[in-house]
């Protein structure tokens, strides 16, 4: 979300989102997007990202944990139906997550 406009969702690192269904969000992520190291983002990247910090560095925003799948190197499915919530609590949650290189967490 952008300050001059609240109301107008805006993606950086994805191109997309969409609910497949109530506990599947699927991103499609932007090609072309590297880390300051020069290494390329990935859908590996945020697999890490978002199973780390809903996982195992829980926060109060956090809605449950997530579990990811890596559909290819530029689209994720976010899963969430097991825990018991829907995946649509991540839409706005991952607009202020920053995006760990896999590397990073390990």
């Amino acid at each position: 979300m952008r300050a001059d406009n609240p109301a107008k969702f805006e993606l950086e690192l994805a191109t997309s989102h969409k609910l497949i269904n109530e506990g599947t969000l699927e991103y499609t992520l932007r090609k072309g997007v590297t880390f300051h190291n020069g290494k390329p983002f990935t859908g590996a990247d945020v697999k890490a990202t978002f199973e780390y910090s809903s996982q195992k560095r829980k926060s109060a925003w956090y809605p449950g944990p997530a579990d990811v799948e890596v559909v290819d190197d530029y689209t994720v499915r976010l899963h969430t139906k097991k825990h018991g919530y829907p995946a649509s609590a991540y839409v706005l949650l991952a607009s202020f997550l920053p995006i760990m290189s896999r590397t990073a967490m390990r």
